[in-house]
C-alpha cells in the first residue's frame, strides 16, 4: 500500500484516551500558571477560568492567546495536535528549553496542581477538558469521523 506522506502508525495507548472518571464527578479547570519557555509569556502570568460555562480568550496580537491555547490543546489532548508549543522566538538560546506549565484544577471540591511539560505524556485528568479553537472546528466539521 502506498504511503506518500511516510506516516508511521502508533499503537493505541492509555494516554490517547480520556481519563476514566466516575459518573457525576466533575473536574473544573481553575487556572494555568507558571508557564515557562512558552513564547514570550512571563512565568508570573496566569490565566483564570470560569467555574462554569465557557471561557473565551481574546486580545490583541502578541498578547499570548495562541501560546496559552497551544499548551491547553497539548495538555488536554485536543482533537487538533498539529501545532507545537513554541519557545521564545526572539531568544535563540530558548530553542533547547522545554515549555512547561501548571494547571490548577478542582476535582470533587479538592483543588490541586497538575504539571505539564512538552513531549511528556499529557496528564490524564486534563483529558476530560475540551479545548475548542478554529483548528479544532475544522477537525470536527470537515473530517469523516464519529464525534462523541
Amino acid at each position: 500500500m502506498s504511503n506518500p506522506d511516510n506516516l508511521n502508525t502508533v499503537p493505541l495507548a492509555a494516554d490517547h484516551l480520556p481519563a476514566n472518571i466516575q459518573s457525576g464527578q466533575t473536574i473544573i479547570l481553575k487556572e494555568m500558571h507558571k508557564l515557562n519557555n512558552v513564547n514570550r509569556i512571563a512565568p508570573n502570568q496566569k490565566l483564570t477560568f470560569s467555574d462554569s460555562g465557557m471561557t473565551v480568550i481574546y486580545g490583541g496580537n502578541g498578547t499570548g492567546k495562541s501560546g496559552y491555547v497551544r499548551v491547553m490543546k497539548q495538555a488536554c489532548r485536543s482533537r487538533d495536535q498539529l501545532e507545537i508549543v513554541h519557545t521564545n522566538a526572539n531568544d535563540p538560546a530558548s530553542a533547547r528549553l522545554t515549555p512547561s506549565a501548571i494547571f490548577k484544577i478542582e476535582k470533587q471540591g479538592n483543588v490541586k496542581n497538575i504539571d505539564w511539560e512538552r513531549g511528556g505524556t499529557p496528564p490524564a485528568l486534563l483529558s476530560v477538558i475540551s479545548v475548542f479553537d478554529s483548528r479544532c472546528a475544522r477537525s470536527y466539521l470537515t473530517s469523516e469521523q464519529d464525534v462523541a
